[in-house]
């Protein structure tokens, strides 16, 4: 990659200076139909009597911070390759040619602030300080309005999405919960939730990326704090995902698309947590869901390893993804089961679910690749971890198998301290977990509950052997066993599946870490 500093700021100053807000791409904001008012606002110019005064003094600003100075060619060089490597794949938000096309030192601070919160330390400065220089002079850029192309500018916010400068429970506009709201807003201000707007647009493909990477995270994030969602699939005829929508087609490219399938999946019990008249016939069918996802999964997606396809953590954690998506529709489905026997039955899978889960956190770990996984897994930890802890007091006299699981999900979670400031409160609310597990009475004897009686506990995580999971609910409030993961023959047809609209979660839970979460959990009989 080359990016020459002087000249990135000289031709950044030049376009503050000569280019016109009007000229600016994508500098008419959408409205829809139904607004009353002006349709084509870029031929409306107002007269801005501040406008000297703000550059004047945005331009202070900037010159006294520093923002615009790039950091040397090698650290760009180095952190732009760590992104690629390491975060592309899930995030694939910026492409190579950006750098050279866009000049941008927006982009540069960006992609720099979330490469270095990835990895291992880099010249001795841990990884939340080297990452917290490069975002406080983004957010300058970005609050300054230096950078007047706003396709880059989004890019920037969706890259803010990625990481967390603080931790979930923290009230402020560094938090993720902020960055995620207003790139959103920003992504619907430039019509990028309707199709309508892609068409003939040279950055279609960039612009679909980013708004599902958008769609994506509010899925998740919305789960993990317990707030309500910014992105309802009723708003929204965007095309799914496609090979054309990357800069070549690649196999790799169907990491992001699969991703992306797994939080439309996922975005049906968001849609549904404050359903008070949620039934058991609206969620079972949500397992069907997954089970095509499974089924239909292109076989270098999977974790069947072998001398042609080895380890990749990118495949790993879009697993993780998998399972834990799985293991909430599974918790969920306990909460409306029509008898308590099934109940127990869902419970044993929703274990079975957190031990595979781990077990590909072990992997990686071994692996030496925990310090590269995306925020989130903090809280994919955590949703094991309890489950883990309830199945102890469940299923007592058993425990070896889920100690060794607990002691996996602690480790996985203190090494993850170093890039994911939240770690020490998921840390602290699973010790809380433990304390409060310990003080249950044993309730069942279950062979099939223990991590071990699947061959789990006592094997290496995700070797060549297929993965043989839990049994799925069907429409008909039948349990019917399945292969999910190792199944890659016909899958079903996915317009026949029913998507609900509702969930079980009472509007009262609070899935922010919290021992409300725990104690829905703990609320198995």
């Amino acid at each position: 990659m080359r990016f020459h500093r002087a000249s990135a700021t000289s031709i950044q100053s030049a376009e503050r200076s000569e280019l016109p807000a009007s000229a600016s791409p994508g500098s008419a904001g959408y409205l829809g139909e139904e607004s009353m008012m002006l349709q084509n606002p870029s031929t409306l110019q107002v007269d801005d009597e501040t406008e000297a005064e703000t550059a004047e003094f945005y331009a202070k600003a900037l010159l006294s911070t520093g923002a615009v100075t790039l950091p040397s060619h090698m650290l760009v060089a180095a952190l732009t390759d760590a992104y690629f490597e390491h975060i592309h794949l899930h995030q694939p938000l910026v492409d190579r040619t950006d750098f050279e096309r866009f000049q941008s030192p927006l982009l540069v601070h960006s992609i720099c602030m979330l490469a270095s919160a990835y990895g291992h330390r880099r010249k001795g400065i841990s990884q939340l300080s080297a990452a917290k220089k490069h975002y406080l002079k983004a957010k300058l850029l970005l609050a300054t309005e230096h950078e007047r192309n706003k396709l880059v500018v989004l890019k920037a916010l969706c890259l803010m999405t990625c990481r967390s400068m603080t931790e979930p429970t923290v009230i402020c506009l560094d938090s993720l919960w902020h960055w995620l709201g207003a790139a959103s807003r920003y992504a619907i201000h430039m019509g990028l939730h309707k199709e309508a707007t892609y068409s003939g647009n040279q950055d279609a493909g960039t612009r679909r990326r980013m708004w599902w990477h958008l769609f994506n995270q509010d899925k998740l994030v919305s789960f993990c704090y317990g707030r309500p969602q910014m992105i309802h699939m009723h708003d929204t005829d965007v095309q799914p995902l496609s090979q054309s929508d990357f800069p070549q087609e690649h196999p790799d490219n169907n990491i992001f698309i699969e991703r992306t399938k797994l939080c439309m999946i996922f975005g049906q019990l968001a849609d549904g947590r404050y359903n008070p008249n949620l039934s058991y016939g609206d969620i079972a069918p949500i397992g069907q869901a997954f089970e095509t996802w499974v089924c239909e999964l292109p076989a270098e997606l999977t974790l069947q390893y072998t001398d042609s396809k080895p380890y990749r953590r990118v495949v790993s954690e879009l697993h993780i993804l998998y399972y834990a998506c799985l293991l909430i529709y599974q918790l969920s489905l306990m909460k409306v089961e029509p008898v308590s026997s099934s109940a127990r039955a869902t419970f044993e899978e929703c274990v079975q679910t957190a031990s595979h889960m781990i077990r590909v956190f072990d992997e990686i770990q071994c692996r030496n690749d925990v310090l590269y996984l995306a925020p989130i897994n903090a809280w994919f930890c955590y949703l094991a971890g309890v489950v883990q802890i309830r199945a102890q007091a469940t299923f007592s006299g058993q425990g070896g198998g889920f100690d060794d699981n607990l002691e996996i999900v602690r480790a996985v979670l203190q090494e993850l301290s170093a890039t994911v400031p939240s770690s020490a409160l998921v840390l602290g609310n699973l010790k809380r977990a433990e304390l409060s597990g310990g003080t249950l009475p044993g309730q069942h004897s279950a062979h099939s509950a223990n991590p071990s009686a699947d061959g789990l506990a006592n094997s290496d995580a995700n070797n060549e052997d297929n993965i043989a999971t839990e049994s799925l609910a069907g429409p008909d409030g039948r349990r019917n066993p399945s292969n999910i993961l190792g199944g890659l023959g016909e899958g079903m047809d996915s317009s026949s599946l029913f998507w609900p609209s509702g969930l079980i979660a009472d509007g009262n839970v609070n899935f922010d870490f919290g021992d409300v979460f725990v104690d829905q959990i703990f609320q198995y009989q």
